[in-house]
């Protein structure tokens, strides 16, 4: 149904996340907290589509690269987490999807 998945709730998570971020004051903070967490949902992937987002506009390069190191390193435990990969029903797709998003982090160094 949603940009992470066809089925009737796969983006759920994505949404309750975004709603979060956009009250958010601090984009740091949550990008922070959701990169320490052990998120096993989408939030993850919204923080990686928001640091390629902005990567152009970074006058610090040092503490976003950290960032993207630590998203690369949560999307591949996501990749690798059998469970949360079994919920999916197209996971060929997902695991791709995945792929896709470490990649383009990948070109934000």
């Amino acid at each position: 149904m949603g940009y992470f998945g066809c089925g009737p709730n796969d983006s759920d998570d994505a949404q309750d996340f975004l709603c979060k971020l956009l009250k958010s004051k601090d984009l740091q903070h949550l990008v922070d907290v959701t990169l320490q967490e052990e998120y096993r949902d989408d939030s993850i992937r919204v923080i990686a589509n928001i640091l390629v987002l902005i990567s152009g506009y970074i006058k610090h390069p040092f503490l976003f690269n950290s960032d993207v190191y630590r998203a690369i390193e949560k999307l591949e435990l996501l990749l690798n987490d059998k469970e949360w990969i079994g919920e999916w029903k197209n996971r060929r797709k997902i695991k791709a999807e995945i792929k896709k998003q470490i990649e383009a982090l990948k070109k934000c160094l």
